[in-house]
């Protein structure tokens, strides 16, 4: 099924994209309700639905079912989503999106320019550059609200 721009816009915009990297990989989902379901990510939409095969179920009590078909996790139900350690975050995001855009780049019968090596790396540093500086905006705007900083 093909993706509408919005929901397009929405996975390339937020961490969805992340999860969408994970499709084929077994993890554990914690949902809002302290249970949780490990199993094979199959599937992620943009409102961070996921669908998983060969999931076990685990109820906040411990008890455990598993289920061999596929199972749908409604986004707004799930709390937390582990991601692998073997998962480097920023390359799975940057692959992620750069699917992306080589998907809509074919649709436009375009093709894909290629990056060197160094070029890449300095892209994925600079973008951890403004990462960093963006969270320390963030967390000096955090401290000066709580701290009465806005007279």
């Amino acid at each position: 099924m093909m993706a509408s721009a919005v929901e397009k816009s929405k996975t390339a915009n937020t961490l969805v994209c992340l999860l969408k990297a994970l499709v084929g990989r077994e993890t554990t989902v914690e949902l809002r309700n302290e249970s949780s379901v490990r199993g094979t990510i199959i599937d992620v939409n943009s409102r961070m639905n996921i669908t998983v095969s060969g999931a076990t179920f685990t109820s906040p009590d411990g008890r455990q079912l598993s289920f061999d078909d596929l199972q749908y996790i409604h986004g707004k139900n799930i709390r937390y989503v582990h991601i692998p350690d073997d998962v480097d975050v920023s390359q799975a995001i940057e692959n992620e999106l750069g699917t992306m855009v080589k998907s809509k780049l074919a649709q436009r019968g375009k093709k894909v320019p290629k990056l060197s090596e160094a070029e890449k790396k300095l892209r994925r540093k600079k973008k951890l550059e403004d990462s960093v500086a963006q969270m320390k905006i963030n967390l000096n705007l955090d401290t000066e609200s709580s701290l009465g900083g806005n007279e």
